[in-house]
C-alpha cells in the first residue's frame, strides 16, 4: 500500500522515490543520519533521538494485534492476560516505551516473526504482538493455525508518521507530503487506497 501512496505523493509530482527494505530500527538510524530521507511508520518519540522530523498529515495508526496457543488463556480479556507473561515483539516497535504496553512483562524482540511463533508454538513465549495481516499470513505459511489463536485488532496503539531528516530537503519533503496529503483527503482517494489494500490503520 505505502508504493502506491508513495506513487500518488512523489513521483506524481516528479519526485522519484527510491526505496530501501531494512529492519526497522535500521530504517529510523539511516534516516537519522541522512543516509535515507525518510522512513515510514516512525513514532513523535522518534524524534527525541535528534535529525528527525514529522509531518502533520500520520499514516495510520497502530492496530495491534495477539497471538498465542490454544489453551493458555480462557480467552482475551485485554493487555493485563499479558502481565507476568514472555511477550515478544519485532525488534524496535518499543510497545512498553510507547505506553502501549504497561504491564510488568519479560520482553523477547525478535526480528523474524516465522521464528518467533514457532517458539510460541514450542512454549517459550506465551504472547505476540503483531499486526494481523502479518500474523495471519505467516500463520498459514507455517500451518499453525489449529494450535495458535490470533485476536485481532485488539490493542490500539499511537499514530505513526513518515519521519524525514531534519534537513532542508527534508523539511521540504515533509511540506510537500502534508500538501499532497491533504489533497488526496479532500478528494477521498486515501480512503480509496486504503480501503483497496484493506489497510485497517487509517
Amino acid at each position: 500500500m505505502y508504493h502506491e501512496l508513495w506513487k500518488e505523493v512523489f513521483d506524481a509530482y516528479g519526485i522519484q522515490a527510491s526505496v530501501l527494505f531494512a529492519p526497522y530500527k535500521r530504517c529510523k538510524e539511516l534516516a537519522r543520519s541522512g543516509h535515507v530521507d525518510a522512513f515510514p511508520g516512525g513514532y513523535r518519540r522518534d524524534i527525541n533521538v535528534g535529525n528527525l522530523i514529522y509531518p502533520h498529515w500520520y499514516i495510520g495508526v497502530d492496530i495491534i494485534s495477539v497471538a498465542y496457543r490454544k489453551g493458555t488463556i480462557s480467552s482475551w480479556t485485554g493487555t493485563s492476560n499479558l502481565s507476568g507473561k514472555v511477550v515478544g515483539w519485532e525488534r524496535g516497535l518499543q510497545f512498553d516505551v510507547a505506553g502501549i504496553i504497561t504491564e510488568d512483562i519479560h520482553l523477547e524482540e525478535f526480528t523474524h516473526l516465522d521464528a518467533a511463533l514457532m517458539k510460541l508454538n514450542a512454549g517459550r513465549l506465551d504472547f505476540i504482538l503483531d499486526y494481523r495481516q502479518a500474523l495471519e499470513s505467516t500463520l498459514a505459511e507455517l500451518e499453525l493455525e489449529e494450535s495458535i489463536v490470533i485476536r485481532a485488532n485488539v490493542i490500539t496503539g499511537q499514530e505513526y508518521f513518515m519521519l524525514f531528516h531534519d534537513n532542508e530537503k527534508g523539511r521540504f519533503l515533509a511540506e510537500h507530503w502534508d500538501r499532497v496529503m491533504r489533497k488526496l483527503s479532500d478528494e477521498g482517494r486515501l480512503h480509496y487506497l486504503y480501503s483497496k489494500f484493506g489497510d485497517e490503520s487509517y
